[in-house]
């Protein structure tokens, strides 16, 4: 039997593994992420849907928490929406 730790540890692993077409470099998140110097962290807790339907933003059942890491690209802050367990494991890397 896997424990909890160990069961989190391959849940992440298997999420920074996961391949993505980050516009037109396809590489791996966990790749991507180690690319780029974190500058902070953030979250945000949704209660709306994204998109409108019957031209009105319904509401979510239950709050979506979105957790988004942080970086600089050509003097821009861009940010990349992760799972929560890649979110806890990456620290910022410089100062804001």
């Amino acid at each position: 039997m896997l424990t909890n730790n160990e069961l989190n540890e391959a849940r992440r692993v298997k999420a920074l593994a996961t391949v993505y077409n980050f516009s037109g470099k396809i590489m791996t998140l966990g790749d991507y992420i180690n690319s780029k110097t974190i500058v902070r962290k953030s979250t945000f807790v949704r209660e709306y849907e994204n998109h409108k339907r019957d031209m009105y933003y319904h509401k979510l059942a239950a709050p979506k928490t979105e957790y988004t890491l942080w970086y600089i690209d050509n003097g821009r802050e861009l940010g990349i929406d992760v799972p929560k367990l890649v979110y806890e494991s990456f620290e910022v890397t410089a100062p804001p």
